[in-house]
């Protein structure tokens, strides 16, 4: 009986296995799941090159809550995504977009 306990515990702990996918759930609520078909997927990843004069600058990155760009980096606004983008190459040196204060998305 005392072996059974743990494992049961354990059992309890762990999260249902619907939930594995689960994108949005709240307290009392259920869980809501994003088909594949309809995820977002960034066009760029970190090291693709943007092509220069198409994109937005993002000038108040201190506003939306990131850090301030130095050393020749700046944020760039590409399609629902901000991007750290190297200004002398145009490489993209990491999505920010998950960091972004809720009042700049």
């Amino acid at each position: 009986m005392r072996l059974g306990f743990p494992l049961l515990l354990g059992l309890l702990a762990a999260p249902p296995l619907a939930a594995e996918g689960c994108r949005i759930q709240t307290a009392g609520s259920s869980c809501v799941v994003v088909p594949q078909s309809q995820r977002y997927v960034s066009p760029y990843q970190v090291g693709d090159t943007l092509p220069r004069g198409t994109f937005q600058m993002l000038f108040n990155a201190t506003y939306c809550g990131l850090p301030a760009a130095e050393d020749g980096w700046s944020y760039m606004k590409v399609e629902r995504d901000v991007l750290r983008v190297d200004m002398s190459t145009m490489t993209v040196l990491g999505i920010v977009t998950d960091d972004l204060a809720r009042t700049c998305r």
